[in-house]
């Protein structure tokens, strides 16, 4: 009987296309993997999504190869993403429709956010943009509904157009840059409850700048 049991088992993991690799010398069950330019993703069966090798991650759809990313069909499948060192952008669409994303790890390497990467995730609360940061480009994250609070790095320079539009639950946005980013105003962080935190001493500097004055129903320093 438990042969029986076994085979059943063995089965079901070849139909559903499952199967064990290791990673850091331990073994993982990955629903499917593959390359995606000159870097590699598995999707693990917790809903980690990993991405590692070195340099750009590829553009899709109308930004740059014309189809969805390799892990498109498991979007509802994902969890977590996990961005490992060497990789240094994100790519057009990448993430987009993840409606189960919750978690984003995102390496210092990393200095740019595509257009509509994270669009969509409506599982997301949380979003740290790390130090390397550069650019966080249009719709990066539109429409993350649940998302209420951003912490964006001293590094970025720019927030494009539309890039946290259409997240009505955002009302905390911590950005520690001394030099405001640039960004255009009637596009970003419209909620009238949003409370801007900047860095010591540079709330003038902020509310100098229409685009940000006119954003926030509060500008106060970080505490």
């Amino acid at each position: 009987m438990k042969n029986n049991y076994f085979a059943v088992f063995t089965l079901i993991i070849m139909c559903m296309g499952i199967f064990s690799c290791k990673k850091d010398g331990l073994s993982v069950l990955v629903i499917d993997g593959g390359m995606t330019g000159s870097l590699s993703w598995i999707l693990n069966v917790d809903g980690t999504l990993t991405i590692s090798g070195n340099g750009e991650m590829p553009d899709y759809l109308f930004g740059g190869t014309f189809i969805n990313p390799p892990w498109y069909s498991y979007a509802d499948a994902v969890k977590r993403v996990v961005i490992e060192e060497g990789v240094t952008s994100i790519g057009d669409y990448a993430f987009r429709f993840c409606n189960k994303l919750i978690s984003i790890d995102i390496p210092d390497r990393v200095t740019n956010i595509g257009d509509y990467a994270f669009s969509r995730c409506i599982g997301l609360t949380t979003i740290n943009i790390p130090e390397g940061m550069r650019s966080i480009e249009y719709s990066a994250f539109y429409e993350c509904s649940h998302l209420s609070s951003v912490t964006i790095s001293a590094g970025v320079t720019n927030i494009a157009a539309f890039a946290f539009a259409g997240c009505s639950n955002l009302v905390n946005v911590t950005i520690l840059a001394t030099t405001p980013p640039t960004t255009l105003y009637g596009t970003n962080f419209l909620a009238e409850n949003d409370t801007l935190y900047v860095p010591a001493g540079c709330v003038d500097v902020y509310k100098a700048i229409p685009e940000w004055r006119n954003a926030f129903a509060t500008i106060t320093e970080i505490q």
